[in-house]
C-alpha cells in the first residue's frame, strides 16, 4: 500500500480530502525551511494539483488510495503499522477522513502529540447524519490538540461537542495576501452600469453546490436581474452536490450562454479580477467554517453581496466592506446586485490591511508550527 520512505521522522502529516492547499502546502513548507525531518501521507488519488505541487517543491509522500468503504479498516492498519515504523513525536491530520484514521491511530501507537484541523462546522448536526457524528466523537477523542479554524468551530467543539476548552486552539485559515492585492481603486465609479444597461455584468460564485450554501437563491436572483441587465453572466464555481439539479432548473429560464458551471478553478485571484461582483450567501451563520472566498474577495477589493457566516461572524463592522443581506433571500440578493449595478455601493471602503494581516498565509504556517513541533520536549 504503501512505499518505504527513509526512516525515522519529527512530524507525520496525513492529508485526505484535497485536490489543492495552499494552506498545506505553506505548513509543509515552513517546516522544509526549519530543516524538520517529515514525512507525508496522502490518502486519495494522485495526480492532483497537491500532488504536482509537492512535486515541483520535491517533497516526498505516500499515497494511498480510498477506493472504498470496506477498505477502512485495512486503511486504518496500514497507518497505524507506518506510524509505529516510522516513530514521530507528533501527527499531524487534515481532513475528516486523515483525521478520523490518524488520530487514534497515533494514539495506539502512544504518539505524544497528536493534532487534527476541524475544517468543518455542524455539518453532521444539521443533516443528522450518525456516522459523522460518531467520527467526530472519536476524532476529538483521541486528539491531544484541535485547531478551530474559527470562533463558530470552537464554540461547536466545546458547546455541543463537549471537547474541553484546554484541546482547541484557534488557528485562521491563511490566504497568500501577495496574490490576491487589493484591486478597489481600479473600479472606474463614473461607468454607471445605469448608463450602459447593454454592458456585460460578471457575476460570481465560488462554492460547491449544495443546499447549505444558498446558490439556488443567488441563481433565482440572478434571473430577475438579467431582466434589466439582459447581457450579464453568471459564472458558479464549485463541486457538484446536492443543490446542482435545482440550481440548473431555476436557470433553465434564462439562456445558456449567460451562465456557465465551473466544477474547478486553478486560479481563483485571476477569476475574482475578471468579476463586477461576487456573491456567498450561505443559510444560516454557521454553515461554514470559515469561509476562505469571503477573505479572498475582500482583501481583492471585489464588490460582493455575503451573508453572515463563519469567519465573517468576527469582522467588526463588516457592513463598511461588503453588502451583507439576509439569509434565504433571493429578493435582497437581486436588490443588492441592482445597487452594485447603478454604483450606488461604491462608497464601500477596502479592507483594513491591519485587518488582513492577520489572515496571511505566513503567519497561519508560523502558528501551525508552534502548535505541531515547537512545543515538543527534547527526546
Amino acid at each position: 500500500m504503501f512505499s518505504l520512505i527513509k526512516l525515522p521522522c519529527e512530524v507525520l502529516f496525513i492529508f485526505s480530502d484535497v485536490n489543492t492547499s495552499p494552506q498545506l502546502i505553506a505548513i509543509l513548507e515552513k517546516f522544509k525551511k526549519r530543516k524538520i525531518e517529515f514525512r507525508l501521507i496522502l490518502l486519495g488519488k494522485g495526480g492532483t494539483e497537491l500532488c504536482n505541487n509537492l512535486d515541483s517543491m520535491e517533497i516526498s509522500y505516500s499515497l494511498c488510495s480510498i477506493s472504498s468503504k470496506y477498505r477502512i479498516p485495512l486503511i486504518f492498519l496500514s497507518i497505524l503499522k507506518r506510524i509505529i515504523v516510522l516513530h514521530p513525536r507528533a501527527v499531524y491530520a487534515s481532513g475528516q477522513f486523515a483525521s478520523l484514521i490518524a488520530m487514534p491511530a497515533a494514539f495506539l501507537a502512544r504518539v505524544r502529540v497528536r493534532v487534527f484541523t476541524r475544517h468543518h462546522s455542524n455539518f453532521h448536526q444539521y443533516f443528522d447524519m450518525r456516522l459523522g457524528l460518531i467520527a467526530d466523537k472519536v476524532t476529538n477523542r483521541y486528539a491531544t490538540k484541535i485547531i478551530a479554524v474559527s470562533k463558530i468551530v470552537e464554540k461547536i467543539l466545546i458547546s455541543e461537542e463537549n471537547v474541553p476548552r484546554t484541546k482547541v486552539r484557534i488557528i485562521y485559515n491563511g490566504i497568500a495576501l501577495n496574490k490576491f492585492e487589493n484591486r478597489i481603486d481600479a473600479f472606474d465609479t463614473t461607468d454607471s452600469f445605469r448608463l450602459n444597461p447593454a454592458k456585460t455584468i460578471q457575476i460570481g460564485v465560488i462554492a460547491r453546490l449544495t443546499e447549505l450554501k444558498g446558490i439556488d437563491y443567488t441563481a433565482t436572483a440572478f434571473v430577475k436581474f438579467l431582466s434589466i441587465f439582459p447581457n450579464s453572466h453568471l459564472s458558479i464555481v464549485g463541486a457538484k452536490s446536492d443543490s446542482f439539479n435545482e440550481v440548473s432548473r431555476i436557470l433553465l429560464s434564462v439562456p445558456e450562454s449567460s451562465y456557465d458551471f465551473v466544477e474547478f478553478n486553478t486560479d481563483i485571484p485571476k477569476f475574482l479580477d475578471s468579476l463586477d461582483m461576487l456573491v456567498h450567501v450561505p443559510i444560516a451563520v454557521d454553515i461554514e467554517s470559515f469561509g476562505l472566498v469571503y477573505m479572498e474577495a475582500l482583501a481583492f477589493g471585489v464588490p460582493s453581496i455575503f451573508t453572515l457566516s463563519g469567519i465573517l461572524s468576527e469582522i467588526p463592522q463588516i457592513e463598511k466592506y461588503a453588502q451583507i443581506v439576509p439569509y434565504r433571500d433571493s429578493e435582497a440578493i437581486y436588490l443588492a446586485m441592482i445597487n452594485f449595478a447603478n454604483n450606488s455601493m461604491t462608497q464601500l471602503e477596502s479592507f483594513p490591511p491591519q485587518l488582513m494581516s492577520q489572515f496571511g498565509i505566513e503567519e497561519m504556517a508560523d502558528l501551525y508550527f508552534d502548535e505541531i513541533y515547537s512545543s515538543l520536549s527534547p527526546h
